[in-house]
């Protein structure tokens, strides 16, 4: 069993050092502690977005791709998730401050509106 609610997935291809640090900072501002990000990133030459950004988190797990192919990399972080549930991102987005509150609502509301009392 996951210690995480919430895995966050992100193919990183050539992104703006900026646009990938503004994307991570949005969600690990948001000091959670059952949301992992997985960060798959296509290293072709050898320069790395991500380590532009000197974020360094433990809940940030980073890997290489070796193929610059959004499904391939889309693939990779599927199989790293470990949380329960998956949110795509994109690494040139970022989320709302309360994009995590907001969600965990949502999901309370819709399972006890399955349930008959």
């Amino acid at each position: 069993m996951s210690n995480f609610k919430y895995s966050v997935l992100i193919p990183c291809y050539r992104t703006d050092p900026v646009l990938l640090k503004r994307c991570l900072e949005s969600i690990t501002s948001q000091n959670r502690s059952d949301v992992e990000i997985v960060l798959v990133e296509a290293l072709l030459d050898g320069c790395s977005s991500y380590q532009k950004t000197a974020i360094s988190d433990p809940l940030i797990h980073y890997y290489v791709s070796d193929r610059a192919s959004a499904p391939y990399q889309r693939n990779m972080t599927l199989q790293k998730a470990q949380g329960d549930y998956l949110v795509f991102v994109d690494s040139d987005d970022y989320v709302s401050p309360r994009f995590f509150e907001f969600a965990d609502k949502t999901l309370f509301a819709h399972f006890f509106r399955f349930l008959d009392f």
